[in-house]
């Protein structure tokens, strides 16, 4: 029987053990991948969405307004965030979008699309407070 020399490599928090011989027998390994956060950063350049769930869900964005009145639309088309590997969202909306004290949807992604760090291209003019809201789902 032959002897195995293992070498460890840690990267990036994953440990790989490698054989160095070729004739070893194959080592196995389990790998999984823990769901992240659905979440909004609203910034001066208009709204990033975060969807880390891993579930295609997809997800909508409810805005609503306190004392006052906002509307909403498109500047540019929505893009991957710098870094992210991304499925851009697919929307039904209609902008621009007024929005008053209801909640109203004004960003979504439909099932199947929208995962990953989205650029979703939107900006608003605001009289008033406005208040957001990311939901998963449909």
């Amino acid at each position: 029987m032959h002897p195995v020399k293992i070498i460890a490599v840690a990267s990036a928090g994953l440990l790989l053990i490698i054989p160095s011989a070729a004739y070893a027998s194959a080592i196995p390994a389990t790998l999984s991948i823990r769901a992240g956060p659905l979440y909004l950063v609203p910034t001066a350049g208009g709204l990033v969405v975060v969807d880390a769930t891993g579930s295609g869900d997809g997800w909508h964005v409810l805005a609503s307004v306190t004392g006052g009145s906002a509307s909403v639309g498109p500047v540019e088309a929505a893009t991957c965030g710098i870094g992210s590997t991304c499925s851009l969202p697919g929307s039904d909306i209609a902008y621009p979008e007024t929005i008053t004290s209801s909640p109203v949807t004004i960003a979504e992604a439909l099932p199947g699309m929208g995962m990953g760090t989205i650029v979703t291209g939107l900006s608003w003019q605001v009289t008033g407070s406005m208040t957001l809201q990311i939901v998963s789902g449909p």
